[in-house]
């Protein structure tokens, strides 16, 4: 899975943008683990899958202090790149987790739950590295490399209870 910026993108990408592009992925790991632990039969799953849930808002609500803190700097340009839209939407709405849109019912196994778990954590690290190596700002790297340290052990915490399950 691989991630481009785009020329434009790659200079002028600020922490704002960055925590926007954050913040599509975090709302996606919220639906998806929401909607995941309201479906399982295991209790360790249901419950990690809500403890993920949580973390994912718990992340979020940190990305929107970081941009509340960024605000005086945001109100001097443009609040939303439609680039940055355009981005969000062609490269990480739908890739990262599977699209849990409420019209589609979706119904996983425990394991199955877990592997789509794992898969969406893999590619969430692997979009954020990717953009981490693209940007040329240090600060907007911080804002990726912070939420890649977040996602890792969220990964760490679904591997293994995959691997207690039978």
């Amino acid at each position: 899975m691989t991630t481009s910026l785009g020329e434009d993108l790659r200079t002028t990408l600020q922490c704002s943008d960055a925590v926007q592009i954050c913040m599509a992925m975090e709302r996606e790991g919220i639906a998806y683990y929401e909607r995941a632990a309201r479906n399982v039969n295991d209790d360790r799953v249901r419950q990690v899958l809500e403890h993920l849930a949580d973390q994912e808002k718990d992340h979020a609500r940190t990305l929107q202090e970081k941009s509340r803190f960024l605000q005086p700097a945001v109100q001097r340009r443009t609040p939303e790149k439609p680039e940055v839209q355009r981005f969000i939407r062609q490269q990480i709405l739908g890739k990262v987790f599977p699209e849990t849109r409420r019209d589609r019912p979706q119904s996983w196994t425990d394991a199955e739950a877990l592997e789509i778990g794992i898969q969406s954590e893999k590619n969430s690290i692997q979009i954020l590295e990717g953009l981490i190596e693209q940007v040329t700002k240090i600060d907007v790297r911080t804002v990726f490399s912070h939420l890649v340290v977040e996602e890792k052990k969220h990964l760490e915490q679904l591997q293994a209870l995959r691997a207690q399950l039978p």
